[in-house]
């Protein structure tokens, strides 16, 4: 396993690597975020069957930190979000995946980012529970805005996917909030998969959503299938769904076995 970099906008460059992950810390990383205490630090999360809990890397030393999350499970951890909220660095772990669509709710755990990776266990301050508006959605494709404070949710496994957002409320630590997303529209700007991905294994999957992040900077959208990246820059008050399916822009990036996770 290992991560890439990659030079935006939409240019073919060549990507860098910057570390092979140790799998028995990453065995199945589903969720990255880059610190904003330290860009030299990534934060990863693990799939399902895992512990619950965030792991520092150190490129500049190649050491790794876990921290337990308290007062989280992961049933389905699938991303993993850096934001900011009342001017603080914050993380938003996203237990969303439901690969059977059967789940009456999801989850997204929010916290202050740990300033020093180094503690042994950090808490959740406050709980979202969410709600898809008609039936449950597999998703694993989590960003959040922190100029509005909305989170946004795209679908996985349909061949349109479905962008779902929600606005972020008040916090207050040990809170719960019970929301409901709103169905923005269907995403059909994607391509399907071409015959040469069908030829490979597996390839029937290759346009499936399986990350999201967002530049705050930049004001663009990055969204991560199986086969591609794509990029949407934001123009002025256009929304995202708009901008997803009239600027979607594909960044080459290395072949990858089982890419899940951007940041």
């Amino acid at each position: 396993m290992f991560i890439a970099l990659l030079v935006f906008p939409c240019l073919a460059e060549a990507a860098e690597r910057l570390a092979v992950l140790d799998h028995g810390r990453i065995p199945e990383g589903s969720g990255l975020a880059v610190s904003a205490h330290d860009p030299q630090r990534l934060w990863f999360v693990n799939d399902s069957g895992n512990r619950p809990e965030l792991i520092a890397l150190d490129l500049d030393s190649g050491e790794y930190q876990r921290l337990r999350v308290a007062g989280a499970k992961n049933r389905d951890w699938e991303d993993l979000a850096a934001y900011r909220y009342e001017e603080e660095p914050w993380l938003a772990i996203a237990d969303i995946g439901d690969n059977a669509g059967k789940r009456d709710h999801i989850k997204v755990y929010l916290l202050p980012e740990p300033s020093d990776p180094g503690v042994r266990e950090v808490k959740v301050h406050s709980t979202l529970e969410l709600e898809y508006p008609k039936k449950a959605r597999d998703a694993e494709s989590l960003a959040i805005d922190s100029r509005t404070q909305t989170l946004y949710l795209l679908s996985k496994r349909e061949k349109q996917p479905r962008l779902y957002r929600v606005a972020l409320p008040a916090l207050k630590e040990g809170s719960e909030h019970k929301l409901t997303l709103s169905n923005m529209g269907k995403l059909h700007s994607i391509p399907p998969p071409s015959e040469e991905d069908l030829a490979r294994p597996y390839g029937k999957y290759s346009a499936q959503p399986t990350g999201m992040t967002f530049m705050e900077e930049q004001r663009r959208i990055a969204v991560l299938t199986y086969r591609r990246i794509y990029l949407a820059d934001l123009d002025g008050g256009e929304d995202w769904l708009s901008a997803l399916n009239h600027r979607l822009c594909p960044v080459s990036m290395p072949r990858l076995k089982q890419a899940e996770t951007i940041a």
